[in-house]
């Protein structure tokens, strides 16, 4: 791994991001008729690289900003999206604020790791 431009170093994750492990609320404090914020548990919740809740949730656990990006870590691990709002993480997904690299850049090597580790799996 000594192939880098100059500039560029290898890392871990938490060195350059945020990462906010996702916690699921109570069943009782969930809901589909829109009610608090919308929950985002795993796979189910995205449409391609768009995050799409059926699920809400009254009392949220952890929670996600606008711009963080959400990984899903179980079932189909890598998938990733990025937050258009404030979203409730269940314990299928991670979230994600870079701190140290541009988010557009994170998002690609995310999505090509995931690529790679289907490939490989």
């Amino acid at each position: 791994m000594s192939d880098f431009p100059d500039g560029w170093a290898l890392t871990q994750l938490g060195t350059v991001t945020v990462l906010n492990m996702g916690q699921s609320p109570k069943g009782t404090a969930t809901n589909s008729d829109g009610d608090g914020l919308p929950l985002i548990g795993g796979a189910a919740d995205y449409d391609g690289d768009q995050l799409i809740a059926s699920r809400y949730t009254i009392k949220p656990t952890k929670v996600c900003q606008e711009g963080d990006l959400i990984l899903c870590i179980r079932a189909t691990i890598g998938k990733v999206a990025t937050a258009d709002g404030e979203y409730c993480l269940g314990r299928g997904v991670a979230g994600l604020t870079p701190i140290e690299m541009n988010d557009e850049y994170l998002v690609v090597t995310l999505d090509r790791a995931g690529r790679i580790m289907v490939q490989n799996g």
